[in-house]
């Protein structure tokens, strides 16, 4: 429980860092302003549930690059799949 509680740390001081980050680095004229926004807020998002899904991953002795992808496309709903996985114990 006490990883599920520091992911959930991490996730939202990253959302912060990283709306702070896409502020910084948005025009503020024209219509093409919002839409660089969007983007940057958008990857850095999903490089974010990437990063904690394939960690969480890997602490549970699954693939972490396959639940990077995973995260990377579908966000929360993958963190939340694989946080309630059990651990996958070693065949010896």
């Amino acid at each position: 429980m006490r990883t599920v509680g520091r992911v959930i740390a991490f996730m939202g001081m990253a959302f912060f860092l990283t709306l702070t980050v896409s502020l910084l680095f948005t025009p503020t004229s024209g219509i093409e302003s919002g839409v660089g926004f969007v983007f940057l807020f958008l990857l850095l998002q999903a490089l974010v549930f990437g990063f904690f899904t394939g960690w969480i991953a890997d602490q549970k002795g699954r693939s972490n690059f396959n639940w990077f992808c995973l995260g990377f496309y579908f966000s929360f709903f993958a963190l939340i799949a694989v946080a309630a996985a059990p651990r996958v114990e070693d065949a010896e």
